[in-house]
């Protein structure tokens, strides 16, 4: 989804954008669906497919492209062999990982990641993992941030209403969103635990966690998830919505924002919470400090701690004006941040530099 609202924004400033894309896979058909001119390759082995290689060449080559941006390591590997033997256009790389406990400074890294004319990382904290973990030149590493449009967070005020109708939310119950994939690292569990103990204080308390499961792997704990859910007889307070293309509408209904995760780069989904105007909690790990301004603009909890997560929870609701002075903080700081146009002037600025 990022890559491909990375070639849609590009696109929109004038550019000239091709995504290079697995064929058959469901990105192909996502990016046909916004309207992305794509060129389809065979679907790639784990590190290298020579017939994507080949026809990756051939396409440079012919519409003589000036510069790649990759989104997975992996793809590096995969051009590679497509840019040997010739100048090509300049290769960036965008690290939505930290390289915590990862060692990529052996010699085939080293030539591979030579390639590079530079790494686009979200966080300070990216950087100092990236750097620390790769031979490539400090100098050619820069952080900038995802970037949003702050207005497509900006609703009417009857709109909360519709949305808190739709989801059932009575009018004196507080309602805490989690908004991600659904999947271990996610922190789901721990989330459901700790809106569990705050409710022995605060019982009108309802928990909506948005997302679908990890491809491939995250089917098995959100059938967990839904087992505990009825173990506690929480179905009526915990409910899973599933896949929502529609997150900032959804945003405005709730109250409360918690990315419970156990370590994120980033966290686009609570930039997403802050530009709502909402009362964030993210834990302490990763790059979500950073995004919180260290607890400046949102509150701080211990990774996979369900009493600091409990904590955290119960201090909102106790406070109805630490909720509205945290949401206004967070939203005028998302918005100087991490403003759209902004952020695609700095990914431009290091292509040319």
């Amino acid at each position: 989804m990022s890559a491909l609202r990375w070639a849609k924004n590009l696109g929109n400033r004038g550019h000239e954008v091709h995504t290079i894309v697995p064929e058959g896979s469901r990105l192909s058909q996502e990016a046909r669906n916004r309207g992305l001119r794509q060129i389809t390759v065979p679907r790639m082995t784990r590190y290298f497919d020579p017939r994507a290689a080949v026809k990756i060449k051939g396409f440079l080559r012919r519409n003589g492209i000036d510069v790649i941006q990759t989104h997975y390591s992996k793809d590096i590997w995969m051009l590679y062999p497509a840019l040997a033997g010739w100048k090509g256009p300049r290769l960036f790389y965008v690290s939505r990982i930290l390289f915590r406990g990862t060692t990529k400074r052996d010699l085939f890294h080293r030539i591979v990641y030579s390639k590079l004319s530079g790494v686009i990382v979200l966080t300070e904290m990216g950087r100092k993992c990236f750097v620390e973990g790769t031979r490539v030149a400090p100098e050619k590493v820069r952080v900038i941030p995802n970037g949003f449009e702050p207005g497509n967070y900006e609703f009417a005020d009857d709109v909360r209403g519709e949305v808190r109708g739709e989801l059932g939310i009575g009018d004196d119950y507080l309602a805490i969103g989690c908004t991600s994939r659904i999947d271990q690292q996610k922190g789901q569990y721990e989330l459901i635990e700790a809106v569990r103990m705050a409710k022995r204080h605060f019982s009108k308390l309802m928990l909506f966690i948005v997302g679908e499961p990890t491809f491939a792997e995250g089917q098995p704990y959100l059938e967990f998830l839904k087992r505990k859910t009825a173990e506690y007889n929480m179905d009526d307070t915990v409910i899973f919505t599933g896949f929502r293309d529609d997150i900032p509408r959804v945003l405005s209904g709730l109250d409360i924002f918690v990315m419970p995760t156990y370590e994120e780069t980033f966290g686009n989904c609570i930039v997403e919470g802050m530009l709502s105007g909402l009362p964030c909690i993210g834990t302490d790990a990763g790059g979500t400090p950073e995004v919180l301004e260290n607890g400046r603009v949102g509150l701080l909890a211990e990774p996979r701690s369900v009493e600091s997560l409990a904590r955290a929870i119960e201090t909102l609701v106790e406070n109805p004006e630490l909720r509205r002075d945290l949401g206004t903080r967070a939203r005028e700081s998302a918005r100087q941040r991490f403003n759209l146009p902004d952020i695609m002037q700095q990914i431009e600025d290091f292509y040319t530099s």
